[in-house]
């Protein structure tokens, strides 16, 4: 989710508010960019219904990516009895 988005890019509460320009932070790439064969993508999690589903597979990670929480499908939510 945006917590651990931020954590993996160094951002901390200092950075709140920050604008996303250049000279107001800085954002450093790896030297070396992963293999594209490390990129795996899959369902997005906790999205219910057919944005949830293998038909659309936007969510992206990388291999071994100690970050990224595994797959849980979405839970049906109950409506109210109003």
């Amino acid at each position: 989710g945006p917590g651990r988005l931020a954590q993996a890019l160094g951002l901390t509460l200092a950075d709140n508010g920050r604008a996303f320009v250049p000279g107001e932070l800085e954002l450093h790439l790896p030297a070396t960019p992963a293999p594209p064969s490390h990129v795996r993508r899959g369902p997005r999690v906790g999205v219910s219904g057919e944005g949830g589903s293998e038909s659309y597979p936007w969510r992206f990670w990388l291999e071994g990516e100690k970050s990224v929480s595994p797959y849980r499908s979405a839970k049906p939510r109950r409506r109210s009895a109003d």
